[in-house]
């Protein structure tokens, strides 16, 4: 089982184009990179020939536009008739989803989004729940077809019609993934599953909030149900034939040893799931998504089970090493390990005793 780094490139300027050194050298750092048109679009072929696993994803907004000039019925609107807009960037208007007149705008920006960039594939941000939010809009939207405010499930059916049509209008050929899962709590939620977005028309989707929100205090951890929920939500997509693209923003104030701490608990929770077709992404401050770090690419090869230990604590074998977790409140006491290798600090680790994981803690071995 490998990790494979992915990362969206949004620092800057959309309009400018990355050099060639940088653009190359985010090639050879990740495997999946999520771009505007212009950022990588000189580049795409030395890129591929620095890393020939990688996919470039050009990147569209299936929901919103900046263009404000389409027909008024395009828009979406609030209960008072006005258009709705996202919180932060109040220029750009959330599309009506159930008018066909929205979904084939969209669909002709995915055609000339593939066609200008020559990324070959695309990503679909703001795919999910995200619109019907009023953190997110600056009104709830309202249903044309009802007159009344979207509901969860309405909404999941309509969107999910909506980015069929875009895959419709670019046929095939390109891998396509949406940002929709938000976290695994949302995933397996009782009434409105995100894992209901997982639909044919992709094959893979973000899960933006892996393990915790961006701005959680550094110190909050999740609970062991949502930290195993997160963790459920790998093997679950895996087994349905999906991709995973997992984030975990680390956005809030925290010292140097606590953001590396959620890189290595975010390392070592992602390691307990999925069958290695996952991505990881783990930004510790706001613009740092492109940083690599150590470890980078881990291949600890074919993976075990993971399985829950009585202490609490979770762990998986792999051929060439361990991952274990302790998603409890309380230190879980461990059996030597049978594999030499090292923390993920680079501080050697004996076999011989009896091993202390406190709470939140973690443990990535891999053989030397």
């Amino acid at each position: 089982m490998t990790v494979k780094p992915w990362a969206c490139q949004f620092i800057g300027d959309k309009r400018k184009t990355m050099p060639v050194e940088e653009a190359v050298q985010n090639a050879k750092d990740f495997d999946l990179l999520v771009a505007h048109e212009l950022i990588y679009q000189p580049h795409v072929a030395a890129m591929k020939s620095a890393n020939q696993n990688l996919r470039l994803l050009v990147y569209l907004n299936s929901t919103f536009t900046w263009r404000a000039s389409l027909d008024e019925t395009t828009y979406a609107h609030d209960k008072n008739g006005n258009r709705v807009t996202a919180k932060g960037w109040t220029n750009t208007y959330l599309v009506d989803i159930s008018n066909p007149a929205a979904t084939a705008y969209m669909q002709q920006e995915a055609q000339r989004l593939l066609a200008s960039s020559g990324y070959s594939d695309l990503y679909l941000d703001v795919s999910g729940f995200a619109p019907l939010s009023t953190g997110y809009v600056s009104a709830v939207p309202i249903n044309p077809n009802t007159g009344r405010a979207w509901g969860k499930q309405a909404w999941t059916a309509a969107i999910n019609a909506h980015i069929s049509g875009i895959r419709d209008a670019v046929g095939q050929g390109p891998y396509i993934v949406r940002n929709c899962l938000s976290n695994g709590g949302a995933y397996y939620d009782p009434t409105n599953p995100t894992s209901a977005f997982l639909i044919p028309a992709v094959q893979g989707a973000v899960c933006e909030g892996f393990l915790r929100s961006s701005s959680a205090p550094v110190t909050t951890y999740p609970s062991e149900t949502l930290w195993a929920q997160n963790v459920h939500m790998l093997d679950d997509a895996a087994s349905r034939g999906f991709d995973v693209y997992a984030m975990t923003k680390v956005w809030s104030v925290g010292t140097a040893g606590q953001k590396d701490g959620w890189y290595a608990y975010a390392l070592a929770s992602f390691l307990q799931g999925g069958n290695g077709r996952h991505s990881l992404s783990v930004t510790l401050q706001e613009g740092d998504n492109l940083q690599a770090r150590d470890p980078w690419r881990l291949d600890l090869s074919v993976a075990s089970p993971a399985r829950a230990l009585p202490s609490g604590a979770c762990e998986r074998d792999f051929d060439r090493g361990r991952s274990l977790v302790n998603p409890t409140q309380a230190t879980a006491y461990l059996n030597p390990v049978s594999c030499s290798g090292a923390t993920i600090g680079g501080s050697p680790l004996g076999v011989t005793d009896q091993i202390a994981l406190p709470p939140n803690a973690t443990l990535v071995l891999q053989d030397a």
